[in-house]
């Protein structure tokens, strides 16, 4: 399926990568054929309910697109013209389609290439070890940074900010500067210390997990 727009063609999914897309929607979106009108939950509502969803449901979609992408990345050379083997991927690709060869030639890919063959160690970047892990998830491997709950936000453990310290401060007094005032060493108070929101333990198992998952890159 294809259509033109300003004398381009612009191929669209195949039936079966918009089934399959559309498969997953369905799950979080009951009906995908109608956009959300009146009398409808309204788009910001939508979003703060589903879009994680959503995200998932793309995401799931472009790492079974790509699962195999390590396989047609050229190891980095001074020679290397191409990054990446497109056209011996899109060949062996069970889905290859014109849409697939115009998401090769987006520059959005091309950025994808470039931080998977910049990066020979995938712990460095963190885009890169989540999407790979993504792959690995998919296919029933292992994946202990997907598995990582270390860093879960935590609503019972969120921590305000220290208010401004007031001291020798006449109280309800207002201040009010034109321009940014220039500020005089003499009347600043000490830093005060910030409280510490990790413990040395969580610190040193941190450490030892980024060590666990270099060796494994």
């Amino acid at each position: 399926v294809s259509q033109y727009r300003g004398g381009d063609e612009i191929h669209h999914l195949t039936d079966k990568l918009q089934g399959r897309l559309l498969k997953g929607l369905r799950k979080v979106v009951s009906d995908t054929s109608e956009p959300l009108g009146p009398g409808a939950m309204d788009e910001n509502t939508f979003l703060s309910k589903h879009e994680a969803d959503v995200e998932i449901v793309f995401l799931r979609f472009f790492v079974k697109l790509f699962r195999n992408y390590k396989k047609y990345v050229e190891a980095p050379s001074e020679e290397v013209v191409e990054k990446f083997k497109k056209e011996e991927f899109l060949a062996e690709h069970p889905d290859r389609c014109e849409w697939l060869r115009e998401v090769m030639e987006t520059q959005m890919f091309q950025c994808f290439v470039d931080e998977r063959y910049e990066f020979s160690n995938k712990t460095d970047n963190l885009e890169v070890l989540f999407f790979d892990e993504w792959i690995d998830k998919l296919e029933q491997k292992q994946s202990p940074f997907l598995s990582d709950t270390s860093q879960d936000h935590r609503p019972d453990s969120v921590e305000d900010t220290m208010s401004p310290n007031t001291a020798g401060l006449d109280e309800g007094k207002k201040y009010k500067y034109i321009t940014f005032p220039k500020l005089d060493p003499n009347l600043m108070l000490p830093v005060r210390k910030p409280k510490k929101l990790v413990t040395e333990a969580e610190e040193t198992r941190d450490n030892d997990r980024r060590i666990d998952m270099s060796k494994m890159a």
